[in-house]
């Protein structure tokens, strides 16, 4: 700078600079270090005659109709005293700058996936070929010529699209580069973020052998080596032959359905279902899993594989009619009556399906009600005999083994007791009836009683009475004779009584040694054996027959029994 009267100043002074900075330099073009001038700042006399730099703003330039101003004023000091200023103009010609890429990030992609397309499109819509001038004035555009892969990832370019590719196992924020280009051929490489999502893999799991209905418990499942707490859960399918339970748990894990990785610390528990066996056919499959989501299962699951060892299950006793079983009735008092085991096994089962050819018997028998039993195990034979004075429904209990096996060795099982229930038909009990009593000859005798036997109840329906012998027998109107049909006659009983009278033949006495006697029978309707009202067989329990004497004698006109 020179002063315009040829008067050499003080200083000068700059101000009003404009579209960039103005330096003091005398080495040179600024540094990274030198500080610009403040507007107002003074310079020296030599500073400003040849150590003064002007440094545009970045990318701006003189381009016409960019509106922007160049330039500073300078003011000469003397004594104190400014000068008017003097504007200085400067001209900055414009040079073509680098492309400019803006900040990309894209995904998200799966972990392992392969060849992810992404649009050359897309990546390019925030770059620009430098500053806004060189698009607006030269019409520069850029377009991308490269592609470099960064880190954790591959790339290759393939006509207007990327194809990115994760490494193996890889999931988090991967890298890579693109280049762009200006019209003017400048160039610039431009970083990419690629998001990429866990997915699980292949869990492990285990597996083992249990007996038929038993459990198998603790079956590990975990977390693939490859992968980290990103695997929360593991997905459960495929369950076959049986459920399967989290440690702990009485509710079985449904088929298609997630647990929590923390919840199977202990062990999964495999139940097969009941009776249940073989080499195949049970078990389960587990994917790893992030969060509860089909979208990031491992792509391949786990197979459990079970093995269940068959048991020997124990058969099942049937409750029985023996009354439908057998022909022979029992009756009260009566005898023993001894039948084949097998009638109740008939429909007693082994097991299950498979345990159908085993063989059954009888080993064990105890009374309940109304009889005594006993069991000829080797015979295979059922004795029974009712209780003495029982009649009605009788049952006793009965248990079978089976000849089954396990692990091919002998396993004999025994059932739970089943039932038999048999009727007992009632056999009246010698009636009480006094043994002797006394008329006089040709007198009709007092009322005679007959009574059910004490052991008897109201079972007792009439009373029957045959070979009667030395007189007639009456009712105990003494008006009405006994009609004997066939030598028997049968007169009902009263709440288990009945009144007859005798009367001996016509001069006829004991003292001549006539016999004068008649026999009486208790009769008792059989039962059925669903309740005690009379069996519509028609069938009858009597009683033996006690033989009761009536003794006439001359000139006594009356005796008691």
């Amino acid at each position: 700078m020179r002063p315009q009267n040829g008067d050499d100043p003080d200083r000068f002074r700059v101000e009003n600079i404009l579209g960039g900075k103005l330096y003091v330099s005398p080495s040179g073009p600024p540094s990274g270090t030198d500080q610009p001038l403040a507007d107002g700042a003074y310079v020296s006399l030599a500073d400003g005659e040849g150590n003064l730099w002007f440094l545009p703003d970045p990318d701006l330039n003189s381009r016409p109709g960019s509106g922007t101003e160049f330039g500073f004023q300078v003011r000469s000091v003397y004594d104190q005293v400014l000068s008017d200023p003097t504007p200085v103009s400067i001209t900055v010609r414009p040079v073509d700058d680098p492309p400019v890429g803006g900040p990309d990030r894209v995904g998200p992609f799966r972990e392992d996936s392969q060849n992810n397309a992404i649009a050359v499109g897309d990546l390019l819509k925030n770059d620009a070929p430098g500053p806004a001038d060189e698009a607006a004035y030269d019409g520069q555009t850029v377009s991308l010529v490269g592609v470099a892969a960064g880190v954790h990832g591959t790339v290759t370019l393939q006509g207007n699209q990327i194809l990115f590719t994760p490494d193996p196992d890889f999931h988090g924020t991967a890298t890579f580069t693109y280049t762009i280009r200006d019209s003017a051929g400048l160039e610039a490489d431009v970083p990419v973020e690629v998001e990429v999502l866990p997915v699980a893999d292949t869990p492990s799991v285990g597996g083992g052998t249990t007996r038929e209905d038993e459990p198998l418990e603790g079956i590990a499942v975990a977390r693939s080596d490859k992968d980290g707490p990103e695997v929360t859960h593991f997905y459960i399918t495929g369950v076959q032959g049986g459920d399967v339970y989290p440690p702990g748990s009485s509710q079985p894990v449904a088929d298609g359905s997630f647990i929590r990785a923390a919840d199977v610390g202990a062990g999964l528990t495999f139940v097969p279902a009941p009776d249940a066996f073989g080499e195949s056919g049970f078990g389960f499959t587990v994917h790893g899993a992030v969060g509860e989501s089909l979208d990031f299962l491992s792509p391949e699951g786990a197979r459990a594989v079970i093995r269940v060892i068959p048991v020997n299950d124990p058969p099942v006793a049937v409750d029985d009619d023996l009354d439908a079983l057998i022909p022979q009735r029992a009756v009260e008092d009566g005898d023993p009556i001894t039948f084949p085991a097998a009638l109740l096994t008939a429909n007693d089962s082994a097991g299950p399906a498979n345990e159908a050819g085993q063989g059954l018997r009888v080993v064990g028998v105890s009374p309940v009600e109304g009889v005594a039993v006993s069991l000829d195990e080797a015979a295979q034979e059922i004795t029974f005999i009712p209780d003495q004075d029982f009649h009605g429904t009788a049952s006793f209990t009965y248990i079978v083994e089976d000849d089954g096996t396990t692990d091919d060795q002998s396993d004999p099982q025994r059932s739970a007791p089943a039932t038999v229930r048999l009727t007992v038909e009632p056999r009246a009990d010698l009636p009480e009836v006094p043994q002797v009593v006394t008329t006089a000859e040709d007198a009709l005798s007092e009322p005679i009683r007959l009574a059910k036997n004490a052991n008897d109840g109201d079972e007792i329906a009439a009373f029957r009475i045959r070979n009667v012998e030395g007189g007639t027998l009456y009712h105990g109107d003494g008006k009405t004779p006994l009609i004997l049909a066939d030598g028997v006659a049968t007169i009902p009983a009263d709440q288990g009584e009945a009144y007859v009278r005798f009367l001996p033949a016509p001069d006829r006495h004991s003292a001549l040694g006539d016999t004068f006697s008649f026999q009486v029978q208790a009769v008792a309707p059989a039962y059925s054996s669903e309740s005690s009202s009379p069996s519509p067989k028609g069938r009858r329990a009597w009683s033996s027959y006690p033989t009761r004497t009536a003794t006439a004698r001359r000139g006594i006109p009356s005796a008691s029994w």
